[in-house]
């Protein structure tokens, strides 16, 4: 389907959830960032997938305690 596909983009931030509910991080947040900036250049910021894939960003940032990294992708 390519890289970018919606499908696709799916399956990479279900297994960055595997990642982090594994206790893998970094490994999930690579895979979190990968779909968050894919989303914003093939979706806009503003569909609901890319919202979707910035909390997801954020939420893992703010369980390891970078708020300051967190914060801008809440708001």
């Amino acid at each position: 389907l390519g890289a970018d596909h919606f499908d696709t983009l799916g399956y990479v931030n279900n297994f960055a959830g595997l990642l982090y509910r594994k206790g893998d991080y970094k490994g999930a947040q690579a895979l979190l960032e990968r779909v968050l900036e894919a989303g914003e250049r093939v979706l806009g910021m503003e569909h609901p997938f890319t919202l979707t894939s910035a909390n997801n960003v954020a939420e893992l940032l703010r369980s390891k305690g970078d708020l300051t990294e967190a914060q801008p992708l809440f708001e």
